[in-house]
């Protein structure tokens, strides 16, 4: 999955990660793998998003 679908499952179904502690660390395992210099600035961005929707679900 890209990151960018997965942006986009993540704002259509928030519930997922607040469901689940599990899922969200995983995410944020993911986030950081994928962040690297290679990434185009919007890629970034979408990762920066991402990390901050699972820090909201997660409180």
């Amino acid at each position: 999955m890209n990151i960018h679908s997965l942006l986009g499952l993540v704002m259509a179904r928030r519930e997922l990660l607040e469901s689940s502690a599990t899922l969200r660390d995983r995410m944020f395992e993911v986030i950081e793998q994928a962040d690297t210099p290679a990434l185009s600035r919007h890629a970034r961005t979408e990762l920066a998003n991402l990390r901050f929707a699972a820090q909201l679900a997660g409180r």
